[in-house]
């Protein structure tokens, strides 16, 4: 059985078809091995004070917010040798605006930045996103000063995207999936004929894909 790598993939928005053709990804080397999912609630100060403002009524609950940690290894301890530098600026180049749309920002051109929307996959997980925070610690370097480990911290913030995407709120196969050797090949194919993220994501819904094994709810 192929290991299902997390994969993010970096689209300029869901709504346009062309900006779903060629999607920026990026491969986690390590599945992360664990993540934080937050929830906020926003109260009414003004109904309560005093000792009884804990009890404010909520009159809003942020959608989720989710933290991961992906780590780097360049020592080739594992068999599979990465060049650190390179892997955390790829994750930046994901998950940040495009190259040129920075440049344009910081000399003044645009006043306002877009962040490229995210769908992170992993197996049957799937997450439409944006980044809210990402830092890079690095832990490990050669005699020369090169970093040879990192982790990096991201905060992602979830985003509905329009039009809904069904399956993000209850994903029902009969089995989990055993192999997929390559989901962002997979979904960048799917992309690409269906031009629809909607369409897209039930065909890896429906989709035969060999091998599934167990029944899984999420909701």
């Amino acid at each position: 059985m192929s290991l299902l790598k997390m994969t993010l993939l970096a689209f300029k928005s869901f709504d346009n078809p062309a900006d779903l053709l060629k999607p920026r990804i990026f491969t986690a080397m390590f599945n992360p091995a664990s993540y934080k999912v937050e929830y906020n609630f926003t109260k009414d100060r003004k109904e309560t004070a005093g000792d009884a403002a804990p009890t404010a009524p909520v009159y809003a609950i942020s959608l989720r917010k989710m933290s991961f940690d992906f780590l780097i290894d360049g020592t080739g301890a594992n068999g599979d040798q990465r060049i650190v530098l390179l892997e955390t600026r790829k994750f930046g180049s994901v998950v940040m605006p495009e190259q040129k749309a920075l440049l344009d920002f910081n000399v003044g051109k645009d006043s306002k930045l877009s962040l490229p929307k995210l769908l992170l996959v992993w197996g049957t997980f799937m997450f439409t996103c944006e980044i809210e925070t990402y830092s890079v610690n690095y832990t490990l370097f050669s005699q020369l000063g090169i970093p040879l480990r990192a982790t990096i911290s991201a905060t992602f913030n979830e985003i509905i995207a329009k039009p809904k995407i069904d399956i993000l709120d209850s994903f029902e196969v009969p089995e989990a999936v055993e192999t997929i050797s390559n989901v962002a090949s997979f979904l960048s194919t799917a992309f690409t004929a269906t031009n629809s993220v909607v369409q897209a994501v039930n065909m890896a819904r429906t989709e035969d894909l060999n091998s599934l094994r167990q029944h899984i709810t999420i909701k």
